[in-house]
C-alpha cells in the first residue's frame, strides 16, 4: 500500500511540474533563460526519480528472487528430509555437534593409515563411531569420497551402516553406527595381558560364522550389486562384530567401483602387506578376485588364530639380517600335505573346547555424555520500519544460500547413493510424448514407455487410485525399492506429484514380463515375448529367489514384496529376471514374527494365512514364489505340468523344480523353506528332499472369494463362509485331518498343477 502511494506522488509530482512550466511560459510570459534553468532543474528532478524507481525495481526483484530461492530451499529441504528418511541417506552433521558427540574427541576406539575412529553419542541417545581422515587435503577428500560413494550405494546386512558425515575446514569426518565387539582381530590373535580391549578368543562355530557372514558380504559387493564393488583392504581390523559376535565388514577407504563390462581397473598400491593380492604387488591391476585372495588370507588367520606373516629374530639380538619370516599358507599347505591338518587350528580352541573368554574393560561401556543447550530467541517488537526491512533482507539472503548448499549436498549424494530424482510433470508428459505410449497395465495404474532428454528410455508408472490410498502406494514403493540395490531388483529413478497424481519413473526393461514369456498368446496380440527355453526359466527362477532371499535376509529391515507374479518379473535384454512393482510391499523389523495388512493382491499367488487374515511374513512371498514357479515349469496358469513348446529338457531338472515348488506353496507356514534355502536347491548346493502331501485349501479360499465376491451387500470378515472357514483354518494349523475326497466339495471348478504334480 505504502509503495502505490509513493508511486502516486511521484507522478503526481512530474504532472505539477510540466503544468507549472506551461503556465509560466504562456500566462506569464518568462524569459528563455528562466526556462533553461527550470527545464535542467526538471531534468534533474525526474532523472532522481527515474534512478529512484529504477533502483526500486531491482530491489523487489532481488527480493522476489531471494524469496523464491528461499522457498526452493525449503521444499528442497522437505524432499531431501523425506528422501533421507525412506533411502537412509547420509546425513551431514555439523562439526560443533560431532565435538560435543566425542566429548571433545576423548574417546578413541581405534588408530589406523587413514586415521582415527572416536566413540561418540549423538544427542538423539545414538552411539555412533566417527572416523577422522587424516590424510592431506587431496588424498583424504578422495579417500573421503570414495567411501561414502562405495557404502552409501549399498545396503546388506554385513556391512557397516553410514548414518552420516561431516566436513569441516580441511578434515573430513564419516559417522558409522557402532559395533559393540569390536574388530575380529581382537577375538582371534592372542593379544599381551597388559593391553585392555573388547576381545577373547572366538569359537569354531562362531568363527564359522564369521567366515560365512564376510563371504556373504563381498559376494554382494561383487555380484549382486548394478556396479560391482571391490573393497580392496579386506583384513581382520576391518572385520567387526556384533553384539551377537556376527561380522560386519566396515572401512571402505580404499574401495574402487567397476561397471560390468569392466575385467579390472588400475589403481595406486596401497593397502596393508599380507593381504595384497600378487597382481596388485606387480601392478597389473585389480580385480574382485583381488578381493577374493584378502579374503582367503583372513580365513586362514581365523582357523590359525596367528598372523600369516610372522617375524621371528632367530638371534635375539635384533639384527635385521638374522630375521626369518614365517610364511602361514606355506605352512598349512605342507600340514595339509602330510594328513595333519588339526595341527594349524588355534591351539586355545584345542585346548579349551568351544569355551569363549570374554575379557571386557570399563571403556566397553558408554563414557560419553553430552547435555545439549537450547537455542534462546529473543524477539523485538518494537524496531523502526529500515531494521526490520533489513533483517527480513538477510533472513531472505540466508535462505537462499541455505537452498544452493542445500541443493549441491543433494545433487552429490543423489550421484554417489543412487537417489531418486524428483521430475516435473511436463518434463514425463514431453518424455512419454503425452501419455500416447501404453506397455503396461495393472490394478493399481498404468505405465508408459518413455524417453528422458538425457535419452534414457524408462518406464513412467501412473497410481491411479484415490488420493489417499494412491499416496499409500506411492510411499510405499518408493520406501521399499528406493533403500535397496540388488542386481535382480529393478531400479527407481526418481518420481513426481503432480496435483492428485502420483508418477514413478522406472528403468525401462525391454523384454517386458516374464507372463509374455511362458504364457501362450493369441496371434493376434502383438507383444514382445515367445517361449522361454528351459535353461533361460531355470535361471530366472535363481534370479527372482536370489532377489526374494535379498529382501527376506540380506537387507537390514526384511522387505516383503507381497506381489510376486510373472507380470511383475521383468526379462532385460539377457533375459535375466527383474522383480519389480513394490507397491503392495511391507517393511518388517527383525524381531516381527508377522505383520496385519489389508488383503490385496492377485488371486492364484495370495497365500492361506492372508487369505484367513492371520497375517503374512515372508512366507507368504514364498508361497508366490512357488505358484510361480510352477508357471515357469507348466507354461500356463497353473494347468499342466511341462510346456509341449519347449525341448531339451532334463527330467532331473524338472522334478527338482517341482519338489522346490510344492516345498514353497506348502499351506502350513513353517513348512515352507526360506528363500536362502530355495537359491540353495536351485544352485544344487542342497539337495531337495520330496515333499510332504497338501490338502490343497487354496481352491477353498479362493472358492469363498469369487462366491463372496459377487455377493455387494457383505464387507469385511462377514463375508467368509464360517463353516468352511473353520474347517480351512483348523486344516492350516495341522490340527484335522478332512477326507480328501470330499475337501474341494464346495470348491467351483479351479484345476492346479499342483494337484497333479503332488505325491498323491
Amino acid at each position: 500500500m505504502e509503495d502505490k502511494k509513493a508511486n502516486i506522488i511521484a507522478v503526481t509530482l512530474v504532472i505539477f511540474l510540466i503544468l507549472a512550466i506551461i503556465v509560466a511560459r504562456v500566462v506569464l510570459n518568462f524569459s528563455k533563460s528562466f526556462f533553461l534553468i527550470v527545464g535542467a532543474a526538471v531534468a534533474g528532478i525526474v532523472a532522481v526519480i527515474a534512478f529512484y524507481f529504477i533502483r526500486r525495481h531491482l530491489h523487489q526483484r532481488r527480493r522476489m528472487m531471494e524469496t523464491r530461492l528461499a522457498s526452493e530451499g525449503r521444499e528442497l529441504r522437505i524432499e531431501y528430509s523425506f528422501l533421507r528418511k525412506i533411502a537412509g541417506l547420509p546425513t551431514k552433521y555439523r562439526y560443533k555437534d560431532l565435538e560435543e558427540a566425542t566429548d571433545n574427541w576423548k574417546s578413541v576406539i581405534g588408530k589406523g593409515a587413514s586415521g582415527c575412529v572416536f566413540k561418540g553419542l549423538l544427542k538423539e541417545g545414538i552411539p555412533v563411531a566417527v572416523k577422522r581422515i587424516q590424510h592431506e587435503e587431496e588424498r583424504g577428500d578422495k579417500e573421503f569420497r570414495s567411501e561414502i560413494a562405495a557404502i552409501a550405494s549399498v545396503q546388506h546386512v554385513n556391512l557397516v551402516r553410514l548414518y552420516g558425515y561431516c566436513v569441516h575446514n580441511s578434515s573430513r569426518f564419516l559417522v558409522y553406527e557402532y559395533i559393540p565387539n569390536g574388530s575380529l582381530a581382537n577375538w582371534i590373535f592372542s593379544r599381551p595381558v597388559t593391553v585392555r580391549t573388547v576381545g577373547g578368543c572366538l569359537s569354531w562355530n562362531l568363527r564359522s560364522l564369521v567366515a560365512l557372514d564376510v563371504a556373504k558380504a563381498l559376494a554382494y559387493l561383487h555380484t549382486d550389486c548394478r556396479s560391482r564393488v571391490l573393497h580392496l583392504d579386506v583384513k581382520p581390523e576391518n572385520i567387526l562384530l556384533d553384539e551377537n559376535h556376527r561380522a560386519i565388514v566396515s572401512d571402505f577407504g580404499l574401495s574402487k567401483l567397476m561397471t560390468r563390462d569392466q575385467s579390472r581397473v588400475l589403481t595406486t598400491l596401497r593397502g596393508t602387506k599380507g593381504y595384497l593380492a600378487p597382481e596388485w604387488l606387480l601392478e597389473l591391476g585389480v580385480s574382485e578376485k583381488s578381493d577374493v585372495f584378502s579374503y582367503g588370507m583372513v580365513l586362514l588367520e581365523i582357523i590359525g588364530g596367528r598372523r600369516n606373516v610372522t617375524v621371528i629374530d632367530t638371534g635375539c639380538s635384533g639384527d635385521r639380517s638374522k630375521r626369518k619370516f614365517q610364511y602361514f599358507p606355506k605352512i598349512v599347505t605342507e600340514k595339509l600335505k602330510a594328513g595333519r591338518i588339526m595341527e594349524v587350528v588355534d591351539q586355545r580352541l584345542l585346548d579349551h573346547g568351544a569355551r569363549v573368554v570374554l575379557n571386557f574393560s570399563k571403556s566397553f561401556f558408554l563414557i560419553v555424555g553430552a547435555a545439549v543447550a537450547g537455542i534462546v530467541a529473543v524477539i523485538a517488537f518494537y524496531f523502526i520500519r529500515r531494521h526490520l526491512h533489513q533483517r527480513r533482507r538477510m533472513m531472505e539472503t540466508r535462505l537462499a544460500s541455505e537452498g544452493r548448499e542445500l541443493r549441491i549436498e543433494y545433487s552429490f549424494l543423489r550421484k554417489i547413493a543412487g537417489l531418486p530424482t524428483k521430475y516435473r510433470y511436463k518434463d514425463l508428459e514431453e518424455a512419454t510424448d503425452n501419455w500416447k505410449s501404453v506397455i503396461g497395465k495393472g490394478a493399481s495404474g498404468c505405465v508408459f514407455k518413455g524417453l528422458l532428454k538425457e535419452g534414457i528410455p524408462v518406464a513412467v508408472k501412473r497410481i491411479q487410485h484415490e488420493e489417499e490410498r494412491g499416496d499409500k502406494e506411492f510411499r510405499s514403493e518408493i520406501a521399499a525399492i528406493a533403500s535397496v540395490q540388488h542386481v535382480n531388483l529393478v531400479r527407481l529413478y526418481g518420481y513426481c506429484v503432480h496435483n492428485s497424481s502420483r508418477f514413478l519413473v522406472y528403468e525401462y526393461i525391454p523384454n517386458g514380463s516374464l507372463a509374455n514369456w511362458i504364457f501362450s498368446r493369441p496371434v493376434t496380440v502383438r507383444t514382445v515375448g515367445g517361449c522361454l527355453s528351459w535353461n533361460l526359466r531355470s535361471l530366472v527362477a535363481l534370479d527372482v529367489a536370489k532377489a526374494l532371499a535379498y529382501l527376506h535376509t540380506d537387507c537390514r529391515s526384511r522387505v516383503l514384496h507381497l506381489d510376486v507374479k510373472p507380470e511383475n518379473i521383468l526379462l532385460d535384454e539377457n533375459h535375466r529376471a527383474i522383480v519389480s512393482d513394490f507397491g503392495l510391499s511391507k517393511l518388517m523389523t527383525r524381531d516381527q514374527s508377522r505383520v496385519l495388512t489389508t488383503l490385496r493382491g492377485t488371486k492364484g499367488y495370495l497365500a492361506p494365512e492372508w487369505l484367513l487374515e492371520l497375517g503374512v511374513s515372508e512366507k507368504s512371498d514364498v508361497f508366490s514364489y512357488g505358484m510361480v514357479l510352477l508357471e515357469i515349469i507348466g507354461g500356463r496358469r497353473n494347468v499342466t505340468v511341462i510346456d509341449t513348446g519347449c525341448s531339451g529338457i532334463d527330467e532331473k531338472e524338472v522334478t527338482k523344480m517341482v519338489h522346490v515348488a510344492l516345498w514353497c506353496i506348502q499351506e502350513k507356514v513353517r513348512r515352507r523353506p526360506k528363500m536362502v534355502e530355495v537359491v540353495k536347491w536351485l544352485e544344487g548346493r542342497m539337495a531337495v528332499d520330496e515333499p510332504p502331501e497338501t490338502q490343497m485349501i487354496v481352491v477353498d479360499l479362493l472358492s469363498i472369494e469369487d462366491d463372496d465376491d459377487q455377493d455387494e451387500g457383505q464387507i469385511g470378515n462377514k463375508r467368509k463362509k464360517p463353516r468352511v472357514v473353520a474347517r480351512v483354518a483348523s486344516q492350516l494349523n495341522g490340527c484335522l485331518t478332512t477326507n480328501k475326497s470330499n475337501s474341494l466339495s464346495s470348491s467351483k471348478s479351479f484345476s492346479y498343477s499342483m494337484s497333479i504334480i503332488s505325491p498323491r
